[in-house]
């Protein structure tokens, strides 16, 4: 049943005077459509299936872009045909169609494909991403430059610029890149030296433990550790006065030896006969001297002594030889006394009491102590030399952690860069996929409803075609819109101040094959 077009209200109308507009005489199965081109907002073509809605699109398109209407064909049963506005008019032939005019300073956006991004036709969603970036890198003309990831900093607040990266690939491994694979191998690449990084705070942290394990507990009351030298040093004069106190020992042990060996010898000896013999001698000298006297008497008497004489000399004899008896017996007794008197003066002169056992431990304690505390200072010294060490692993470990995080950042950013430099508002690449924030929360473009993807991508369009541009929509990515997402694209597209070409089947016979109208918000439209 036929439906009855709704009448366009007054105000719309004295609009529509005004605006430009786009006429098709005689054109594929059109043979007559004027299309308005509003300053803003969308412009629907109604009609149904093999009204020329496609013919008219193309047409509009190559009066926009400065073709030649190719694939736009005459009428059947029409001699001449024609498209004209916008300042630009395009004739039909039978063997080929010409543009005239110059086109006035309207531009139209055809550079992104609206249908190949909503559904690129991939059956991988991750290779269907990759698609959909790289479309939006190319409208956006961003190129596959390393320096484009000049703003990283890593270590130091130093940049992680295009000619450290260039470093870290092969030679000339990044020529053939695009921009998708040059951002996933710069995030493997920074990654990579993160992981590097990390393995090496993992050992410095590692070594850290171990030194501190090795320190073991150093004592609280530590101020100052003596130095090995002095240390050393209470040690040999410890053992020193442990070898005086036992030397002492040795040398009373030997005098005390010689002291009972004189005692021994004292007590051996026979009692003292000085005085007697000395008597003794002094008589025989006396009677010597008598016997002297006697002689020398005799002698003057010699001739009647002859015989008293001789007798006397025997005498004399016998006397000379007790005289020498004696004073070898008074020599020997002489020397008995000097040894006597030598003894007992040694037995008389003080001696020196020997060290006693408390000494002797003393000695050998402050030995031991001594040498405790070259040990103690050895372990302590020992202990501080593994924290000094456990220190400095700890700050190796702190860099190395801090280089790796921000690697870790730096690999982070990479797809926040590629997303920042194609200016896909709405939409965030993340492990090479394409996402949008949702109610949701964060999901895959991929993942979206038809619906919501080709609501996107009309967001995305009309902010790249600007202020007086042109956006051309295939019909069925129009009826995939629901009423509310129809009105949004409008308000944005009046707001931005974008005109958006589409269409839609009808629902009905129409009144005509094909007409134009300005979309006006209709809130009975629905999903076809």
């Amino acid at each position: 049943m036929a439906r009855t077009m709704k009448k366009t209200p007054p105000a719309i109308e004295e609009a529509a005077q005004q605006v430009k507009a786009i006429t098709i005489v005689n054109a594929g199965p059109i043979e007559h459509l004027n299309i308005p081109i509003p300053s803003a907002g969308v412009v629907v073509l109604r009609g149904n299936n093999g009204c020329g809605k496609s013919t008219a699109i193309k047409t509009a398109e190559s009066i926009l872009n400065g073709g030649n209407a190719p694939g736009v064909t005459l009428k059947d049963g029409s001699l001449k045909g024609h498209a004209e506005g916008l300042g630009v008019r395009i004739n039909f032939a039978r063997s080929r169609n010409t543009r005239t005019g110059e086109l006035e300073a309207v531009k139209v956006e055809h550079s992104i494909d609206l249908a190949g991004f909503i559904d690129p036709g991939i059956s991988s969603p991750e290779a269907a991403d990759r698609a959909r970036i790289k479309s939006l890198a190319n409208l956006a003309g961003v190129k596959a430059d390393l320096k484009l990831f000049d703003v990283l900093h890593v270590g130091d607040d130093a940049p992680l610029d295009s000619h450290q990266f260039e470093t870290m690939f092969p030679e000339g491994g990044s020529s053939s890149w695009d921009l998708i694979e040059m951002a996933a191998q710069v995030k493997r690449r920074a990654e990579n030296k993160a992981r590097e990084f990390e393995e090496s705070a993992k050992k410095h942290k590692t070594e850290e433990e171990t030194y501190r394990s090795q320190a073991g507990e150093v004592p609280a009351d530590i101020t100052e550790i003596p130095s090995m030298e002095s240390l050393h040093e209470s040690v040999s004069n410890a053992i020193r006065h442990e070898d005086a106190i036992h030397a002492k020992i040795a040398s009373c042990e030997r005098e005390a030896a010689k002291l009972d060996h004189a005692r021994k010898g004292l007590a051996e000896l026979p009692e003292s006969s000085v005085l007697k013999l000395e008597g003794e001698v002094n008589f025989a000298q006396e009677q010597l001297n008598t016997r002297k006297a006697v002689t020398e008497d005799l002698n003057a008497k010699l001739d009647e002594l002859q015989k008293r004489i001789k007798e006397s000399c025997e005498e004399e004899r016998f006397t000379r030889s007790a005289l020498h008896a004696k004073r070898a017996e008074l020599a020997s007794a002489v020397s008995i006394d000097a040894t006597r008197k030598t003894l007992e003066d040694f037995i008389a002169s003080s001696f020196e009491e020997p060290p006693t056992a408390a000494e002797v431990n003393d000695a050998a304690n402050a030995v031991a102590d001594a040498r405790l505390g070259v040990e103690r200072a050895t372990a302590i010294r020992r202990s501080l030399q593994c924290l000094a060490k456990a220190d400095n692993a700890k700050l190796r470990f702190g860099y190395q952690a801090s280089v790796a995080a921000e690697y870790r950042a730096a690999a982070a950013m990479v797809e926040d860069i590629v997303t920042n430099a194609i200016h896909a508002d709405g939409l965030k690449i993340i492990d090479g996929r394409l996402t949008t924030k949702t109610e949701r929360g964060q999901v895959y473009f991929a993942d979206l409803s038809h619906g919501e993807r080709t609501r996107i991508a009309m967001m995305l369009g009309l902010a790249r075609v600007g202020t007086g541009g042109l956006l051309v929509l295939p019909q069925e990515y129009w009826e995939g819109l629901d009423g509310i997402a129809r009105k949004s694209v409008d308000a944005i597209a009046r707001q931005i101040g974008v005109v958006v070409l589409t269409a839609k089947a009808s629902d009905a016979v129409e009144p005509e094959p094909i007409h134009a109208e300005v979309y006006c918000g209709n809130p009975m439209e629905s999903v076809k």
